[in-house]
């Protein structure tokens, strides 16, 4: 990941002032448009950005806002993905122009039913939208990863409340795909061996009632609604790569990479996914500082 030193943070900003109204850090290192026509959607024209300030990490960004703390007048807003502190109930640091995200990642922001049906209408150029709805069949898919990942979700949470130090969701969805008939699908075996291996790293370090009490703890922490487990788990890592696959599964027309869906998403989707990140980028274009 690219680490950015203060002064260079202060030339790129002050570089781009003539382009930017807001000055927009983010963790991530890829897909940079993606965030820009995201932003600009949301800001409606009463203001522009045309270059996200992309540092690498949670922690840089953090750090980045710690140094700017009352330094500047000019708008500025630090983004920091949800991680699994939504679920856990953690708050960011208390630092001015800090958000965390109400959702994982931002790639969960952009994983709505809308922004999917306007990707395959655009790929499928002469089949009727309604048509093209039924062919994507969304809510199933939603409902069959949901039902698949739930328990992967509440093992991962468990790992965070004992603070162990396991993979999770770095371990990218891809190696638990089983692949019939042409078809890329979440294997339901691979899951349950993915899960056991877990707990057994656990049990190395805890007991296993202790381990038990924590599973118990976090499945009351997850949410009944598919959409709403749904922005619990990755969107970078899990969601739109099974996105990606169902769509070409599906036979809709779609041939781009991973990224080129995330961009397209970003031109389509619903923007209030995180309502307070909307009302606070609107604010901060305002002049009204987070």
């Amino acid at each position: 990941m690219i680490s950015y030193t203060k002064k260079a943070l202060i030339g790129f900003a002050y570089l781009f002032r003539p382009y930017n109204d807001i000055d927009i850090y983010v963790e991530d290192n890829t897909c940079r448009n993606m965030y820009e026509i995201f932003i600009n959607r949301m800001l409606d024209g009463q203001a522009k950005v045309e270059k996200i300030f992309q540092l690498g990490g949670r922690p840089a960004v953090i750090d980045a806002c710690k140094r700017n703390q009352g330094k500047t007048n000019r708008p500025q807003l630090y983004i920091i993905d949800g991680d699994f502190n939504v679920i856990l109930g953690k708050k960011a640091p208390e630092l001015r122009n800090l958000y965390q995200l109400k959702v994982y990642c931002s790639e969960n922001l952009i994983f709505t039913e809308r922004a999917v049906l306007e990707v395959a209408v655009e790929s499928l150029t002469n089949s009727p939208r309604d048509r093209i709805k039924i062919t994507i069949q969304f809510s199933q898919f939603l409902n069959n990863i949901v039902q698949k990942l739930s328990p992967l979700l509440v093992i991962y949470v468990a790992v965070h409340i004992l603070d162990a130090g396991v993979e999770t969701t770095g371990f990218n969805v891809t190696q638990l795909l089983e692949h019939k008939r042409g078809l890329a699908k979440v294997s339901k075996k691979k899951t349950e061996q993915r899960i056991n291996f877990i707990k057994n790293e656990l049990l190395k370090e805890h007991s296993q009632e202790e381990v038990k009490s924590v599973i118990k703890q976090a499945k009351e922490l997850i949410p009944s609604s598919d959409m709403d487990i749904a922005r619990l788990i990755s969107g970078k890592t899990y969601l739109l790569p099974l996105l990606y696959h169902h769509l070409r599964n599906k036979k809709t027309g779609f041939k781009g990479t991973l990224d080129q869906l995330k961009v397209r998403l970003a031109r389509y989707c619903e923007l209030d996914v995180d309502p307070e990140l909307l009302s606070i980028v609107q604010q901060t274009s305002k002049g009204n500082v987070a």
